[in-house]
């Protein structure tokens, strides 16, 4: 069986996202978004790069032995490494916090880019209503990461202890990342169609190559500085480009034919 390809068009969810923050139509609604991220995003890279150094001579003393050849051969590979693992975890760990915080912005800036995009939008909703709903959609979703995020990074720290294979933790810990970052940002769509949540989950396995290549794009561009600030909306805008062109039509053909 071959093996499937991510479309290019996966990772150009967020670069359309980034673009259409520029429009006039989508501006009120991204302006507390970035704030909150830019305020989150300072912070947490103040304490991060602060930290890093020590973080990594710690992980370089406590995994090579005290072998100054050794140390020089492959200690450059596993700073290299640990600065990605602790830039994952950070992205990772920051694009969370400012998710729940921001969630109803992000619920409102969905429904508006969605029908800026296709013309169509979700039922209409009550603000009140829509924002206990998406505050319990948080929720939920942490309910899903958190115990997953834990034994993956339970699974990384063992993997450390082992010679050479222990260097595919960060590698792992990205694909992670990726995975959960696509649901976190996809979701907003699915939760304004009040779609369930596991349903979500099953749709996004089905798409599972551009869910990857989505959500790593995400990862990636949370690394990058000032791009950073911009991409919780921008995300959140791409998961409306993946919703349409992945979702939305299977969605209101099978609500038309439940209709019928």
């Amino acid at each position: 069986m071959a093996t499937p390809q991510v479309p290019i068009s996966s990772f150009t969810y967020v670069a359309k996202g980034l673009r259409l923050l520029l429009d006039k139509r989508i501006r009120p609604f991204v302006v507390i978004p970035i704030a909150i991220n830019a305020i989150l995003f300072i912070g947490l890279n103040i304490y991060v790069f602060s930290h890093l150094s020590e973080w990594n001579q710690w992980l370089v003393d406590t995994y090579l032995p005290d072998w100054d050849w050794l140390r020089a051969l492959v200690g450059w590979l596993v700073a290299i490494l640990a600065t990605l693992g602790i830039l994952v975890g950070s992205a990772y760990t920051f694009n969370f916090v400012a998710g729940l915080i921001a969630a109803p912005f992000n619920g409102l800036l969905a429904e508006k880019a969605e029908e800026l995009l296709s013309g169509r939008k979700p039922p209409p909703e009550k603000i009140s209503a829509m924002i206990w709903r998406t505050l319990g959609r948080e929720l939920r979703k942490l309910g899903y990461f958190i115990p997953r995020a834990l034994g993956v990074l339970l699974g990384c720290l063992l993997l450390g202890f082992i010679p050479v294979i222990g260097l595919i933790a960060p590698f792992l810990a990205f694909a992670w990342a990726a995975w959960s970052l696509c649901i976190q940002y996809s979701d907003y769509c699915f939760d304004n169609h009040q779609i369930d949540f596991n349903e979500s989950l099953n749709k996004l396995r089905k798409t599972r190559p551009q869910s990857y290549g989505f959500g790593a794009t995400i990862a990636g561009a949370s690394m990058i500085p000032i791009i950073n600030w911009f991409v919780m909306p921008a995300a959140v805008i791409g998961g409306v480009v993946y919703w349409v062109e992945k979702h939305q039509d299977a969605h209101f053909e099978a609500k038309l034919s439940n209709s019928d």
